[in-house]
């Protein structure tokens, strides 16, 4: 199963919700203590930009690319890079048509986007993404890893050894010597 993750519209609806809210709360407050168009008023409100423009980086910032579950273990393909990272996941947001995901390289990944092993990263999945394949993922982030089956050994037959051929056994050396 494989299926496309990375930025949606929930997750900058969120971050512009947060950023609004706190907009609001700060000119409130300002209002309130009389600071709104003094230098404790322009200083907060620079505040509350470096908290907008920190936003929008969290959101054009947002890995993107493909997540894998074979039944095992789960991979992900971030987009520009060639090789896929084996990863653990775990989903931290589940709202019906999104689920927001956390990805960690496992130590066997040679390379995270981040440059670093065991690394985290956050995707988002969404409906809109691939609808046909929707219930499949969530299916699959909350199923375990289907179980390997363990190789049964096969017993080999011991061949007789030459010695063991030319000897004859114990009963057939009796059986001789009764007969007249």
């Amino acid at each position: 199963m494989v299926y496309p993750v990375g930025r949606c519209r929930f997750q900058l609806l969120r971050l512009a919700g947060i950023w609004v809210a706190s907009g609001v709360g700060l000119v409130t407050w300002l209002a309130q203590l009389g600071h709104l168009l003094g230098w404790p008023g322009g200083l907060a409100l620079a505040a509350w930009g470096v908290l907008g423009w920190g936003a929008w980086a969290t959101w054009n910032g947002t890995v993107q690319g493909q997540l894998r579950w074979d039944g095992q273990s789960w991979w992900f393909l971030p987009d520009g890079v060639l090789e896929i990272q084996p990863c653990s996941l775990h989903v931290h947001h589940h709202g019906g048509r999104v689920l927001g995901l956390r990805l960690t390289w496992r130590p066997q990944s040679s390379m995270s986007p981040g440059g670093r092993v065991g690394a985290l990263v956050w995707v988002w999945a969404h409906e809109e993404a691939d609808p046909g394949r929707w219930l499949a993922l969530r299916r699959a982030v909350y199923s375990p890893p289907v179980p390997v089956p363990v190789p049964v050994p096969v017993p080999v037959p011991v061949l007789a050894t030459a010695s063991q051929q030319d000897r004859p056994n114990e009963a057939q050396a009796t059986g001789s010597a009764l007969q007249p």
